[in-house]
């Protein structure tokens, strides 16, 4: 706990507010934890550098976008703020840490800088101190606190306001008030998850800059802009640590909207980006990224838990009681049921019985809660109860075929042709091990004569080929009209030379009703791979993979097989166990995808279509040559993803939640590449330290293994008339829970 000086140098500091205090956070007394604001906040560049050419209204607008992603702290970094910024500040309740103009300022030692110094901090504190949005001066950023700093800060700046703290965010040489130092706030940049938490300190802290997000990994996001949601996955782990850590006062993400900025167009036609780059919470175009809605639901203020058949909240508020937060209720049937909630409890409380009034459970349907704050905005929505998705499965072509056994021939060639009798497809398997797919049309009663009646019945061409993408945060760190094209290529090539060992032997198993393939070899001097596939008489196919490292030490961000299909096939649904019980229908992590289609373009690296326009699509519609940012995505912990073509006939993989797809266009070879992979991690964002997922190195002779379970089938629409004893299909069809001879 911290003593309740400085609870007082917070809470008594605003002025008067156009809108009454307790309308918008409370009663300003809540400091029984010293947390005299609600702990978020956000470290943000645009808003103070641009925001004041742009007309009231839309300053107004953009505070109200991030104060409803539950964001109530911007810190000025390192621009002096325009007034149309602070005066929206002041009208809406946005709390503000104004930071002085000085960046990396090592060289700040001599007279002519002090003159500087004195004259650009006294005109920023006269300039805004009438503000009651500023709870905070910084005297700085990321610099040694040289004389010149200490000479203006007690002979100047600390005159002209003695009523709110002062900290030099994330600069050296600082030291506290308890310490016999000038500054009321300790600041620390990027403490990360290996921050001494243990260790309570007895003065105010705060993480001026934590959690920055992807920017300068520019490969990785040319090829998976699915980092962006595994970004939340530490991040939101932090949170938890230091919102339960009593001396933090909040922490700061990098940044708020992105550093993008189209220039006029150069002899070669092309309108160049130059700046830092996507690095914002929202995008230049004020639109939601993946992170927007990871925002919103790491900073909730109220969370709701499902206890039971009932349901608790906790409140997560410094002023604000439950009762004065409006819930409601909905049915996910889409039958129309809804109704409202209450609660109470007390700000820091958790456990509060969240009573929804005229809920009754319903088996097997959900139900959506949400939380609305009393300044009128959602804090969060939450799903409860949802039946789980079922697996697509082949059409049954079995015809009076009694039992799901296995056919294998194998050519003088060396090359097998797999023909499962429950099955949709007939595999064939070169003597190299290149893997393709065909489902076949039933002919006759025998599976036999089964043949291939269409173009179209041809699903898989190529594969499985290993891919083991490097950790890289390549690329320039500050793009200009000459290398913001000039970086890449994207991440998405497999490793090359593959050498098979002989061709593939077969074995029939289990009385026919599987056989098991063993394929091995290298790829050059990098890697020795063995391939065992069971296919399966149902259709199925099981394979695993065991690899030897011999290349070079790497880090991997994902490690899996790659299989080639036509280009035809690229219809994209998937069915993934999310980080948060909802999305909004926006967001590439959706939990819930169905016919994604690529739409690819011809420039790589504009973001297709709008390109410097106005954008009239969504973020996740942004398109490169490989595919929308939602098709090229990594869809982690996948529990289905298949890709279809326009005769619905589709591959698909299954998992329990444990594997990772991704897919993206191939223009070269014009084909679709569909990846399944057995780790995946956040990337080479070179300022995270909040990183959990999986990191292995690769070193010479080292091992990994990884899994696919693989299918071709013909998918099976049915209406999509929604009844009692039906369940949605991860596909957006209809399965009925009584008719198992019909599945999709």
């Amino acid at each position: 706990m911290l003593s309740p000086q400085h609870c007082t140098q917070w809470r008594c500091n605003l002025r008067r507010q156009p809108v009454p205090l307790h309308r918008l956070y409370g009663r300003w007394s809540g400091c029984e934890t010293c947390k005299c604001v609600d702990t978020a906040c956000l470290s943000t560049v645009l808003l103070s550098r641009h925001v004041g050419q742009r007309a009231m209204r839309h300053t107004l607008s953009d505070i109200e976008l991030f104060r409803n992603i539950n964001i109530n702290f911007i810190r000025t970094s390192h621009y002096p703020p325009a007034e149309e910024l602070m005066a929206a500040a002041d009208e809406l309740g946005m709390f503000i840490e104004l930071e002085m103009p000085f960046c990396w300022a090592s060289g700040n030692t001599d007279g002519a800088s002090l003159n500087y110094t004195v004259q650009a901090q006294s005109e920023a504190v006269v300039f805004n101190r009438n503000h009651p949005s500023v709870i905070a001066w910084s005297l700085g950023n990321e610099s040694p606190w040289t004389k010149n700093f200490n000479i203006s800060y007690y002979l100047y700046v600390l005159k002209l306001d003695t009523t709110r703290p002062f900290m030099f965010d994330g600069g050296s040489g600082q030291s506290v008030k308890s310490n016999g130092g000038p500054l009321d706030i300790y600041t620390l940049h990027y403490p990360g998850l290996h921050y001494n938490w243990a260790v309570e300190n007895d003065f105010p802290t705060s993480f001026g800059e934590y959690a920055h997000l992807n920017c300068y990994n520019r490969n990785e996001l040319l090829a998976d802009p699915g980092v962006r949601d595994n970004w939340a996955v530490g991040v939101q782990r932090m949170w938890e640590k230091v919102y339960a850590t009593p001396s933090l006062l909040g922490a700061c993400y990098w940044a708020g909207i992105d550093d993008e900025f189209y220039m006029p167009p150069l002899a070669d036609g092309i309108r160049h980006v130059v700046g830092y780059g996507p690095w914002g919470v929202i995008d230049n175009w004020r639109r939601a990224k993946p992170e927007t809605w990871a925002v919103q639901n790491i900073y909730a203020t109220v969370v709701v838990h499902g206890q039971g058949t009932g349901f608790v909240v906790d409140n997560r508020h410094d002023i604000t009681d439950l009762s004065n937060v409006s819930f409601t209720w909905a049915l996910l049937d889409g039958s129309g049921v809804r109704g409202s909630g209450s609660a109470s409890g007390g700000p820091h409380t958790t456990g509060n019985t969240l009573a929804l009034h005229g809920y009754t459970p319903v088996d097997g349907v959900g139900v959506e809660i949400n939380a609305t704050s009393p300044r009128g905005y959602v804090i969060n929505i939450w799903h409860f109860g949802e039946s789980k998705p079922t697996a697509p499965t082949a059409m049954l072509l079995k015809g009076k075929v009694s039992t799901d056994t296995i056919h294998v021939t194998k050519a003088p060639d060396g090359s097998l042709t797999i023909v499962p009798t429950g099955g949709a497809a007939q595999w064939r398997m070169s003597a190299d091990g290149e893997l393709s797919a065909t489902i076949l049309e039933a002919a006759a009663v025998n599976a036999d004569d089964f043949s291939a009646k269409s173009a179209d019945n041809v699903l898989m061409q190529g594969g499985p080929a290993l891919l083991a993408v490097d950790i890289t945060n390549s690329g320039p760190q500050q793009l200009s009209e000459t290398n913001d094209r000039n970086y890449g290529p994207p991440l998405t090539d497999t490793l090359p030379g593959w050498s098979s060992a002989g061709p593939a032997s077969y074995t029939l198993v289990d009385a026919d009703t599987a056989a098991l393939v063993n394929v091995s070899g290298t790829y050059s001097d990098t890697a020795t791979v063995h391939f065992l596939y069971r296919f399966n008489g149902t259709g199925t196919i099981d394979l695993t993979y065991t690899l030897t490292w011999h290349g070079p030490k790497m880090s991997p961000r994902q490690i899996g097989v790659v299989f080639d299909l036509p280009s035809t096939v690229s219809k994209l649904s998937w069915a993934r166990k999310g980080q948060w019980s909802y999305y909004p229908q926006n967001m590439i992590g959706r939990p819930v995808g169905t016919d994604v289609e690529p739409r690819t373009c011809t420039s790589l690296f504009d973001a297709c279509p709008h390109g410097a326009a106005v954008p009239a699509n969504e973020w996740k519609d942004d398109t490169n040559t490989l595919g929308t940012n939602d098709f090229r995505s990594t869809k982690a912990n996948f529990t289905h993803y298949m890709l279809c073509n326009n005769a619905d006939m589709c591959v698909g993989m299954t998992s329990a939640a444990e594997h990772h797809g991704r897919s993206w266009v191939n223009s070269t070879s014009n084909s679709t590449r569909m990846l399944c992979a057995a780790l995946s991690n956040e990337g080479g964002n070179p300022f995270s330290r909040e990183q959990v997922l999986p990191h292995i190195q690769l070193t010479k002779g080292a091992t990994f293994s990884g899994t696919v379970s693989l299918s071709a089938f013909k998918r099976y629409r049915q209406p999509l008339v929604q009844k009692k004893n039906r369940q949605l299909h991860p596909t957006g069809l209809w399965k009925s829970k009584c008719d198992s001879a019909r599945v999709p």
